[in-house]
């Protein structure tokens, strides 16, 4: 990848975190340890949410919809990967007690990172 001085000026910080936490086997990530990742980087506070909202603006998701079953008329969604995403992502089986949820979630390499740096240009905080 060929970039211009300033652009590799945003980017080494990002490199180096995905360095630091990077072993021979892909580590993947959720939303919300990408927000902490981001957070750490830029020095503000990243939601999960702001990170999902950057994956669909970069093509890697998009909102899949169906019909609720508990409230026929009205319509559930969730994240799916785009044949882009599938580079970048997978998506695994996910469960919460608390809610008495599981479902698909999408996870993420860390080179996901590097890709949000380059499109949000550190316009996040």
């Amino acid at each position: 990848m060929q970039s211009c001085p300033e652009e590799q000026a945003l980017l080494e910080p990002a490199q180096k975190l995905i360095g630091a936490t990077h072993s021979s086997e892909t580590q993947y990530l959720i939303p919300t340890e990408i927000a902490q990742k981001l957070s750490e980087l830029w020095g503000c506070a990243v939601k999960s949410a702001q990170v999902n909202t950057w994956l669909f603006e970069i093509g890697l998701q998009y909102k899949l919809y169906r019909e609720s079953k508990s409230n026929p008329g009205t319509q559930k969604w969730k994240w799916d990967l785009t044949e882009e995403g599938k580079k970048y992502g997978r998506i695994y089986l996910a469960a919460n007690a608390a809610s008495n949820w599981s479902g698909g979630q999408p996870q993420w390499s860390q080179t996901v990172i590097e890709l949000i740096v380059q499109h949000q240009r550190k316009e996040a905080c």
